[in-house]
């Protein structure tokens, strides 16, 4: 008995020593610059800013617009988990950045907690211990972890519903996936309805788990049909592009508002964020879905993950906005999906004969697609943009070259896989998992230790500059203001044309504009610019972010057009 208890003692201490020093690495440089480096997201860059401005402005102002004639709303009532948490994080610590960021670090830390307690009591103290160091090393996990966005509330939620389905005792099966349906609805209500994207999936597996014995009869007797209903929508979403590209009588439908390229259905951005860690739960679905398709349909919980790592790639690639962040509430399924698998003994695997027209087959072959996708983009993002040859107007392949070349590479990597299966199986199941697990804790170790080593403070720059030509009593607006003035006690507007834009300057008046080259900033200067009753004053260069220069304009309201005559704007911006 000792043993044990000596055991679980060294785990549990060994658990604590990871929270806190994952703890304290999200801690350091906070208020720093996102790694722009890492991550290629213009929103991860900045939308910080309007996210957090509902919750600034009631610290500040008592309100969460200052300005009675402000269009942006915020997310107040639309995400109260995070801006309600923002908001007390700006009364105890200011309302500086990194004060939301906190937030953010709270709900990653809880999500590791609880994963080490689902864990634990799964399987193993060892098995949690495991399992919590890949989330925590996980570098796009650990990145937006310390960004004021929803996406790590949104991957807390997620699992943290899908650990209390699975793990409290109910009298039926089919009480899972009504009872992880109601864990969702105050994520759904009072976070993001996007939930609904990664939840979803995991929901459909508890009700297909609940009812497998009718679903595996219905599928075994239709198996064919299943395998041409598979192949139909692949060639589907292959087509959809050219059909709305070159046939005008699709473009009335308005298909463009709705679905993004969903040829694109396997390229995913997940690829900048953390390709070693989609690739290996991809992997590692792959091989139980061959060799032990049982550990996937007979347990609930695994095809949760499994559907997860399927369907929610493919739900977003539908979406026109289809940002890397995104995705970041489906890299814990993937990773969990290799503790999955590593937990399984390997003695427990039969000679299982796969068959590509059941039900595990169709799966497995969707899911070889869908990880030869995942290789081929990592290697153009990552090899062949490097290369010292030029492969067209920008390093690396395009889109359509990708999409183009994709099916040779599919058929290189079909045959690799078989050669490297056929005569080197024994290792492949021993050690090729454990290999890639050992690379992405080194990645994402290096990934983590650069970032929090070497900061940029691109935007406190630019803030200071702002700070001595704007004075305290004056206001601005502007696409990213929002960004640039978090930390400072300037009324700041979000204007974008939609939005607070040009045509209702009049009503909201900010006295300058901040100018980002931005294409809301754009299309908003001009029409400023071809007001005849508004003056803009030189710009006044505050430095770059993003590749973009950012301006400052005092914005001089000469009265209505028809008093304003033969007046014009005096500056125009430089190209």
């Amino acid at each position: 008995m000792m043993p044990g208890v000596r055991i679980n003692k060294y785990c549990f201490l060994l658990l604590i020593v990871l929270l806190l020093i994952s703890v304290g690495l999200r801690t350091i440089h906070l208020d720093a610059d996102p790694a722009a480096w890492f991550i290629d997201e213009i929103g991860y860059q900045i939308d910080e800013g309007y996210k957090t401005l509902a919750p600034r402005n009631l610290s500040l102002y008592g309100t969460t617009q200052w300005n009675p004639h402000d269009e942006y709303t915020g997310w107040m009532t639309r995400s109260a988990m995070t801006q309600w948490a923002y908001y007390w994080g700006f009364k105890v610590f200011g309302t500086q950045l990194s004060s939301a960021r906190v937030v953010s670090i709270i709900y990653a830390i809880l999500l590791l907690g609880f994963t080490a307690v689902f864990l634990w009591r799964r399987y193993s103290p060892n098995t949690a211990v495991f399992g919590t160091l890949l989330l925590a090393a996980d570098p796009g996990l650990f990145l937006f972890s310390r960004s004021a966005l929803f996406e790590t509330a949104l991957a807390f939620f997620t699992y943290t519903a899908l650990f209390i389905a699975v793990s409290i005792p109910v009298r039926k099966e089919p009480a899972r996936p009504v009872l992880l349906a109601a864990l969702s609805v105050p994520a759904f209500l009072f976070l993001k309805k996007s939930v609904l994207i990664y939840i979803g999936p995991a929901i459909l597996a508890l009700g297909l788990f609940a009812a497998r014995q009718r679903v595996a009869m219905l599928l075994q007797r239709n198996r064919y049909l299943v395998v041409f209903a598979v192949l139909f929508l692949v060639a589907i979403s292959g087509a959809a592009p050219f059909v709305y590209d070159y046939v005008g009588a699709v473009s009335p439908l308005h298909f463009g508002s709705v679905i993004h390229r969903p040829q694109k259905i396997f390229l995913n951005p997940v690829e900048s964020l953390s390709p070693l860690a989609l690739s290996l739960g991809y992997i590692a679905l792959l091989d139980l879905l061959i060799r032990k398709p049982s550990a996937i349909l007979n347990d609930g919980y695994r095809l949760a993950l499994a559907l997860i790592i399927m369907l929610a790639p493919i739900g977003l690639s539908f979406f026109i906005y289809n940002f890397p962040r995104y995705y970041i509430p489906v890299i814990p399924a993937a990773l969990l999906m290799v503790v999955e698998r590593l937990a399984i003994p390997a003695s427990s695997f039969e000679d299982h004969r796969f068959r590509l027209g059941t039900l595990h087959g169709v799966f497995a072959a969707v899911v070889f697609l869908a990880l030869a996708m995942t290789i081929w983009a990592t290697l153009n993002r990552y090899v062949l943009t490097n290369l010292p040859i030029r492969l067209g107007e920008e390093p690396g392949l395009s889109v359509p070259a990708l999409l183009l070349l994709y099916p040779l590479f599919l058929f290189l990597f079909a045959c690799f896989s078989y050669v490297f299966v056929k005569f080197f199986r024994g290792w492949v199941n021993a050690y090729l998992i454990y290999l890639l697990v050992a690379v992405h804790l080194l990645v994402g170790l290096g990934v983590s230790t650069t970032a929090v080593t070497f900061p940029t403070y691109r935007t406190k720059a630019i803030q200071e500059a702002i700070l001595m030509h704007v004075a305290p009593s004056r206001s601005l607006g502007g696409d990213w203001a929002p960004y640039f003035v978090v930390g400072t006690r300037l009324r700041v507007l979000y204007m974008r044309p939609d939005i607070n834009g040009a045509d209702h300057i009049r009503a909201i008046r900010p006295d300058y504009f901040l100018y980002s080259d931005t294409p809301y900033d754009r299309k908003n200067f001009k029409q400023i610019t071809a007001d005849e009753g508004i003056e803009l004053k030189e710009p006044v260069l505050l430095g770059k972010y993003a590749d973009r220069p950012i301006s400052l304009y005092r914005i001089h309201y000469t009265g209505t057009n028809e008093q304003a005559g033969m007046l014009k704007t005096l500056y125009r911006h430089p190209k």
